[in-house]
């Protein structure tokens, strides 16, 4: 996720999203990688990148710091209940 205290143009962003998805892609090459979020529905602005994938958590947070950004992954839904509760 590119995380900065200005918002961007999509297309001042179009092309470096692009980079990135293909190098997050020739990181990961037998993962699913897409891009999602604010850039994906094309916003006049955006504040973050967002990409969704099925890659490794660590070894996708090491290459985005490395990368020099933050990476916020969003938690993974339970899909099993806790044993006291009932559906």
């Amino acid at each position: 996720m590119l995380r900065n205290s200005d918002h961007h143009l999509y297309a001042e962003l179009e092309s470096y999203t692009q980079t990135l998805q293909q190098r997050l892609r020739d990181t990961f090459p037998s993962d699913q990688l897409s891009v999602a979020g604010d850039f994906l529905r094309q916003l006049e602005t955006i504040d973050r990148l967002l990409f969704v994938t099925t890659a490794d958590p660590t070894a996708t947070s090491t290459f985005v710091e490395k990368e020099g950004f933050t990476l916020n992954p969003t938690p993974q839904p339970n899909p099993t209940p806790p044993p006291d509760k009932k559906l």
